[in-house]
């Protein structure tokens, strides 16, 4: 497979650093191990970079909305596609292993809803599953999307997969309207990666628990657990450019 160098600019810092896209599996590790990134002071860390489109669609800035240190993601109607859709996103090269316990935290600065309205769909995040042998990945098994002016957590497996074939909403695991103003979402996910019914997604936003999902998550026939993704990302027509960041990035076991 062909990769290709590219430089990511970093905003006001002023500086640039090269990466490199590769490395995309690293799995069988501890989860304590290999984190990719807070974005603090600046660093980009270890994401994997692949899937932006050039210098423009990430930069690290200092002091967003009270936050020291974000990575802003930006789409926009020009953009050439990447699979299928417009993204920027950075992903965790971490990937998980069947049945495996980890807890995920991060933040996001989600629009206020007269931002978001008539956009198309958005994915905000995604735990992406793996096939081997570079086979068609299925929907993301757990995914943070907004639709229709709402905040959608949306779980995926074989069941849902059969009832809903590959052009479904998914499972909706928890939905709240998108605010009347901007703001800063805590998000905690402590996940057990099974495909069989000892899954279970448990999710804290700013300090409340809005999901106790318990069952499958996930397919069966997957060798790998999923992997971690986010930025911004639709499939959909867009009509205006979209900007979304995200923070403080960090993942862990959990028993």
């Amino acid at each position: 497979m062909l990769f290709r160098w590219r430089w990511l600019w970093l905003g006001c810092l002023g500086f640039a650093t090269l990466a490199q896209a590769d490395g995309e599996i690293l799995h069988k590790r501890n989860a304590d191990l290999a984190q990719p990134g807070t974005f603090d002071k600046g660093s980009v860390g270890h994401w994997n970079q692949k899937r932006l489109v050039d210098g423009e669609a990430f930069v690290i800035k200092r002091n967003v909305h009270g936050e020291p240190w974000a990575g802003c993601f930006s789409i926009s109607p020009s953009d050439p596609k990447i699979s299928d859709g417009l993204r920027a996103e950075l992903r965790d090269l971490y990937v998980a292993s069947p049945d495996e316990a980890i807890q995920y935290r991060f933040n996001t600065y989600v629009p206020a809803a007269p931002v978001v309205d008539g956009l198309p769909r958005l994915v905000l995040a995604q735990w992406h599953d793996r096939k081997e042998d570079g086979e068609r990945a299925q929907r993301p098994p757990l995914s943070l999307r907004v639709i229709d002016g709402q905040l959608k957590l949306m779980v995926w497996n074989d069941e849902v997969w059969k009832q809903q074939g590959p052009n479904g909403d998914g499972l909706v695991i928890y939905s709240q309207p998108v605010g009347s103003k901007p703001m800063w979402l805590e998000q905690v996910y402590k996940v057990r990666w099974s495909a069989n019914g000892n899954g279970r997604v448990e999710v804290w936003w700013n300090g409340h628990r809005v999901a106790d999902y318990r069952g499958a998550i996930g397919y069966g026939d997957d060798s790998f657990g999923p992997y971690f993704k986010f930025g911004v990302y639709t499939t959909h027509v867009l009509a205006r450019q979209v900007d979304i960041c995200h923070s403080d990035y960090q993942r862990s076991r959990w028993n």
